[in-house]
């Protein structure tokens, strides 16, 4: 398993690596739909940034001994881990973001990508490294916070790039 210093160099590059990609896009290219089953470059980044929510309301409630408290947005008798109701959180993550303009969306992610990073550097290796400590991480380790934002990131990102990215849109 990762450490926590590698995890975070490696969350730091995959940012980098994202406002590379979204430096190399026009606006047109940002915002119109079809590059990733047919969400716009805008309507990932706003996923991606609503659920960098529920990573820093993870790790604040590692950092202090308690249970998350999740985003309004968050429909809590869903599952994420189901098909099904992960389907039910991200259209209301979509809804929560439809009429926000692009600036406003990659300004929100570069500060919670911040935060989740703060956050993360302020809580001692040992309780990322350790056993399940959390009841609420349901037998895994908070390190797995970590790699699921970074597997989020990555996977996205990948996609995007796969697909390329818009490439008739310029």
């Amino acid at each position: 398993m990762a450490k926590k210093d590698e995890r975070l160099s490696e969350l730091e590059d995959i940012k980098k690596r994202w406002e590379n990609f979204l430096n190399e896009l026009n606006e047109k290219q940002l915002t119109s739909p079809g590059f990733f089953q047919k969400l716009s470059v805008k309507e990932i980044l706003a996923h991606l940034t609503a659920w960098q929510q529920m990573t820093a309301a993870r790790l604040v409630a590692a950092r202090n001994g308690n249970d998350p408290i999740f985003p309004g947005w968050f429909i809590n008798e869903k599952d994420p881990e189901t098909e099904e109701d992960l389907d039910a959180v991200n259209l209301s993550v979509h809804d929560l973001y439809f009429d926000h303009e692009w600036m406003e969306i990659r300004k929100e992610w570069e500060e919670r990508f911040e935060k989740v990073l703060k956050i993360a550097e302020s809580i001692p290796s040992e309780v990322f490294d350790g056993d399940a400590r959390f009841p609420w991480l349901e037998g895994y380790p908070l390190m797995a916070v970590l790699d699921g934002t970074l597997n989020h990131h990555l996977e996205h990102l990948e996609d995007l790039i796969a697909s390329g990215s818009g490439d008739d849109l310029k």
